[in-house]
């Protein structure tokens, strides 16, 4: 019994310190219609934010903010503020692959069509981790009175510490 209680303590006191920080860089596209405008893969716009995760056994567990700057078509602007969950399922491997889970709130949106603040954001995708970068795809949605604003996002994140 010593011995596992000793075991856990090294493991959390070693991700004590475990801190990662991302700079995050990408594209993101309208999934979807919105305020009735016709949606479609061809227009893009830059993403780009800050992630700060701890590492333990088999997940990363943090808070992140972003800023999506509005495609063509749905000229909608949204900074979203969230926690976030990446589940690592091979942590030990060089190139490690996650799914991700994120849940928060939008500090800020510039929409044409409506004034909305403190709306609900949550998306789910997929990643990869590479040696300090990372690569996700990811599918979120912005939750608007009456309508969604449905997005996804390609983005490669660059380690900061």
């Amino acid at each position: 019994m010593k011995k596992l209680l000793l075991g856990i303590f090294l493991l959390f006191s070693v991700n004590i310190l475990a801190l990662d920080a991302h700079f995050r860089l990408g594209g993101i596209t309208n999934s979807s219609s919105y305020n009735k405008e016709s949606g479609s893969f061809e227009n893009y716009a830059p993403t780009f934010g800050v992630e700060v995760t701890q590492s333990f056994a088999l997940a990363d567990l943090g808070v992140g903010i972003a800023y999506n700057k509005s495609a063509d078509e749905v000229e909608v602007e949204t900074v979203p503020v969230y926690g976030l969950a990446k589940f690592n399922f091979f942590p030990l491997i060089p190139v490690q692959p996650y799914i991700v889970g994120k849940l928060g709130r939008v500090l800020y949106t510039d929409d044409d069509y409506r004034d909305k603040d403190g709306s609900l954001y949550y998306g789910a995708g997929v990643g990869m981790y590479f040696f300090n970068m990372e690569a996700e795809l990811l599918y979120s949605r912005t939750k608007m009175d009456d309508d969604n604003l449905n997005q996804v996002s390609l983005v490669v994140g660059f380690s900061i510490f």
